[in-house]
C-alpha cells in the first residue's frame, strides 16, 4: 500500500448476508486502525448493505476515529431498489468512491471521482498528484456524455438482470443452490458440496460445456481467522451477450448436471 499501511481482512461470509461484521474486528486492531474499506453493493458476491448496515459503519468509524471509506461503483447496477450511499448517512469521516466503469462499461477509460468529507477529500487530492498527471480532457468530456445519460444505464440494467436470471434459473434446475445477487455484473455461485472451487471451475471448462470462471478462492485472502471466504464459490461475470448466456445456461442444463 502507498502508505506502506497493514491490512486485517474480514470475511464476507452467507450467514452474515456478506456483510462485515464489524463486532469480529479485535479492539487492538481498531486502535491501530486508520481506514475502514467497504464495497457495497459488493463484487464479487453482489450483496447490497441496507441503510441500517451503513448507519452502523459510520457509528463504528466515529467511535474508532476511522475513517470509512465506501466502494460504491456498483451503485447503479442492481435488480431491485436502489442501494443506499453511504453518504445518506453522513459526510463527516467518510469518503465514497465511484466510477464510470460499471455504470457506463466504461472500464478502459479510468476515470472516477470521489465525495465526502472534504478535509479527506483535500487529503485525497495530494495523493493523487503523485500518481498520476491527471485525467486527459478527452475523457472527461466523454464522462460528462455518459453522466449525462441514463437510457443507458437502464438498458445495461435490464439486460444484466435478464442474464442472471438465466444462469440462476439453469442452477437451481440441476439442484445448486439459489445464490441470486442483488446488484453488481456477477453472480457468486455455491459450488456442489465437496468440491473446491477450482475443481468446479474445472468442470465448467470441460468442452461440452466451455464455460469460463474464476474460482473463489482465487481472488480472495485468506483472513486472519484463517477462512478464505471465497472458497466453495465460484464468479460468473454477466458480460457476454444475452443469446451467448441462453447457450451457457442450456449447457449448465444439459451437461453440468451430467459430471457433478
Amino acid at each position: 500500500m502507498f502508505a506502506e499501511g497493514i491490512p486485517f481482512y474480514v470475511p464476507l461470509l452467507k450467514e452474515n448476508n456478506f456483510l462485515m461484521d464489524l463486532k469480529s474486528i479485535p479492539e487492538e486492531v481498531c486502535k491501530k486502525a486508520k481506514i475502514l474499506w467497504l464495497n457495497y453493493p459488493n463484487s464479487p458476491t453482489g450483496a447490497v448493505a441496507p441503510l441500517s448496515y451503513l448507519k452502523e459503519a459510520v457509528e463504528f468509524g466515529k467511535r474508532h476515529n476511522i475513517i470509512v471509506a465506501s466502494d460504491e461503483a456498483y451503485s447503479e447496477i442492481y435488480f431491485n431498489e436502489p442501494p443506499h450511499s453511504i453518504l445518506e448517512v453522513a459526510k463527516e469521516g467518510v469518503i465514497v468512491f465511484n466510477s464510470l466503469s460499471k455504470r457506463s462499461a466504461m472500464t478502459c477509460y479510468r476515470i472516477g471521482w470521489v465525495a465526502g468529507d472534504k478535509k479527506i477529500v483535500d487529503v485525497f487530492k495530494k495523493v493523487k498528484t503523485n500518481i498520476d498527471s491527471g485525467t486527459p480532457t478527452f475523457i472527461q468530456d466523454g464522462a460528462i456524455a455518459a453522466l449525462s445519460d441514463e437510457t443507458h444505464v437502464g438498458e445495461m440494467r435490464a439486460d444484466y438482470k435478464l442474464k442472471r436470471d438465466l444462469l440462476v434459473a439453469a442452477f437451481k434446475k440441476i439442484n445448486l443452490p439459489d445464490c441470486t445477487p442483488e446488484a453488481t455484473i456477477y453472480l457468486w455461485q455455491k459450488v456442489p458440496q465437496g468440491m473446491s472451487s477450482v475443481e468446479f471451475a474445472k468442470k465448467l471448462l470441460s468442452p461440452d460445456i466451455a464455460i469460463v470462471t474464476t474460482p473463489g478462492g482465487w481472488i480472495s485472502d485468506k483472513t486472519e481467522s484463517g477462512i478464505n471466504p471465497g472458497e466453495g464459490y465460484v464468479r460468473f461475470a454477466l458480460v457476454p451477450g444475452i443469446e451467448d448466456t441462453k447457450k451457457a445456461a442450456k449447457r449448465i442444463e444439459e451437461q453440468l448436471s451430467k459430471i457433478i
